[in-house]
């Protein structure tokens, strides 16, 4: 297979000891070829999480319990690499978002106080 990354694809990504997080590609492919990904983690109590954008159970398949979008580790990847990363077997394709879910969680970029610099930049552009 040779995986062509689109907007609203959502990938299960290995993220450390906790295993694989999903992540949604939240943009088109841009003039250099590469993607916004963002990913969602679950809320837990007594932990912080950023409430810019909360996610309810079943907005996506994979989403079971209160979850959100965690800005702090948004990705910008090459077209390519995601497309060796799933061909590879590294990254897992999921279920796709919904066109409503990707802007959704697109639209918090701005406003969370814990979205990096370079990810507001690369929305500039």
């Amino acid at each position: 297979m040779i995986y062509d990354p689109k907007r609203c694809d959502t990938l299960l990504i290995p993220t450390g000891p906790s295993g694989d997080h999903l992540f949604t590609l939240v943009t088109d492919r841009c003039g250099n070829g590469q993607h916004l990904l963002l990913n969602v983690s679950t809320i837990r109590d007594g932990q912080f999480h950023d409430n810019t954008c909360e996610l309810a159970p079943g907005c996506h398949p994979f989403i079971k319990d209160p979850s959100w979008v965690v800005y702090r580790s948004a990705q910008i990847q090459a077209a390519a690499r995601l497309g060796k990363m799933v061909d590879g077997w590294v990254y897992k394709l999921h279920d796709p978002a919904s066109i409503e879910l990707a802007d959704q969680m697109l639209g918090g970029v701005a406003t969370s106080r814990f979205t990096p610099k370079f990810v507001k930049d690369y929305l500039k552009t």
